[in-house]
């Protein structure tokens, strides 16, 4: 039985990997200069690879803090960010879009939950884990640079 077990969740995960794959996520522009205090902003594009189904989220803001999970590293490793606490919202059938293949989803993209504003002066690597839905295998985007000036 464990053996079943075992060969069921490797079958799970292969097929949300192979799922997964069929996205690509880009984070743009390549490098951006704030001044500290001030929220940077950011260009997410989701494209296909086949017909996909994915949570608009150019529509359904609120929802950006749950499938778009942000990463921001220094020359030390992972900056603590601070964080405001968010609450989604109810999804239904109509909150999501088909891309199809070739296609792409983009969305600006300021950070929220994470208060970016409150970093302080250095040059950080930022990208995102994207979920195309609830249950998916978090897509990760490509890096880009920030940096916060005094």
């Amino acid at each position: 039985m464990p053996q079943a077990l075992t060969a069921l969740a490797l079958a799970l995960l292969f097929a949300s990997t192979v799922a997964a794959s069929g996205l690509t996520v880009t984070l743009a522009p390549n490098e951006q200069s704030i001044l500290q205090g001030e929220t940077p902003r950011f260009t997410v594009s989701i494209g296909a690879t086949g017909p996909y189904s994915v949570l608009n989220l150019a529509k359904r803001r609120d929802l950006e803090d749950n499938f778009v999970q942000l990463i921001v590293e220094n020359a030390l490793g992972p900056a603590s960010v601070p964080r405001f606490i968010s609450d989604p919202g109810p999804t239904s059938a109509s909150d999501y879009v088909k891309i199809d293949s070739g296609k792409s989803l983009t969305f600006e993209y300021s950070g929220y939950p994470f208060a970016l504003s409150e970093l302080p002066p250095d040059t950080y690597t930022v990208s995102i884990e994207y979920r195309s839905d609830w249950s998916a295998v978090p897509v990760v985007s490509n890096k880009v640079t920030l940096t916060v000036i005094r």
